[in-house]
């Protein structure tokens, strides 16, 4: 049985860092966590020094379009090892639906065949094409702001299978009930998005079963009647918010509104990264 301790880390727990924590590891299972001193290390332990650095589980990033200059959707090799060399250890490629039909087709055909050999790549979010065209890059040009055909969308679905584990869509736009009605009979477990859209939580909850799960973009490339109900949706339960700036101070300024009412219903933030190269200057701690 192969056993590692891992030692002098700040280990990062679900509500607090644990400071001077050991992690025991067994056959590729934690079986321990907890303070130095609460610890005993077996003799036989294979020992990993943090020297003092963070350790905690891998990031999950499941919206991220490119990284160290790729694109994720036609390099995922090279950005899912620069991913894992900075702590993500599962991400999801994000084709934009702004890109056209041929586009879209190609970069499924590329992480089709990145799944398996990316270690990290769990499948991609598919940002769009039905969207609400009025948002997003490069809207002036969105080549899918006609009716939605059955035409353009099934080849891209079928392509994409259960590789695709979400869709975001725009619930106001007309004809999306039956692509989404498609999305769910080539894969039953897909879940979908909202985002760049300008639907109400009526008009979101309205889809029934097939109601998105997440909404992304919360204040940002997103119409009012969703940025000013987020904390609606939170209140429901049901659904998971994820806040994008994209060079934009809308969600940036928004925290402090969300931050203290979110932490008045248990929420703990655990800030891992005082510094972003998008802003111009850092995040208090909170």
């Amino acid at each position: 049985m192969a056993i590692y301790a891992v030692t002098n880390g700040n280990v990062v727990l679900e509500n607090r860092i644990l400071w001077d924590g050991v992690i025991l590891i067994e056959d590729g299972i934690i079986t321990q966590v907890g303070e130095s001193h609460n610890i005993i290390i077996p003799s036989c332990a294979h020992r990993i020094d943090a020297k003092g650095a963070y350790v905690g589980p891998g990031f999950v990033d499941i919206h991220v379009h490119g990284g160290n200059g790729y694109n994720t959707w036609e390099e995922p090799e090279k950005t899912g090892e620069y991913f894992l060399r900075h702590g993500t250890t599962s991400f999801l490629a994000t084709p934009s639906g702004s890109r056209s039909f041929d586009i879209l087709l190609n970069g499924i055909k590329t992480l089709n065949a990145a799944m398996g050999k990316v270690k990290n790549l769990k499948g991609y979010f598919f940002e769009g094409p039905y969207f609400n065209t009025n948002y997003g890059a490069n809207a002036h040009k969105n080549p899918w702001k006609g009716p939605i055909d059955p035409e353009q969308y099934q080849p891209l679905v079928d392509l994409a299978g259960t590789n695709a584990v979400t869709w975001m869509i725009a619930p106001e736009r007309e004809g999306v009930r039956q692509f989404m009605q498609y999305a769910r009979k080539v894969n039953p477990n897909i879940i979908f998005t909202v985002g760049h859209s300008e639907a109400t939580p009526d008009q979101i909850h309205s889809l029934g079963n097939m109601r998105p799960r997440i909404l992304t973009h919360a204040m940002d490339a997103t119409g009012e009647e969703i940025s000013s109900n987020v904390m609606y949706t939170v209140n429901g339960l049901d659904i998971a918010v994820v806040l994008l700036h994209d060079f934009n101070y809308g969600t940036y300024d928004a925290l402090d509104i969300f931050i203290p009412q979110l932490k008045d219903q248990g929420y703990v933030f655990l800030p891992m990264f005082p510094e972003s190269i998008t802003l111009d200057e850092p995040l208090n701690p909170v």
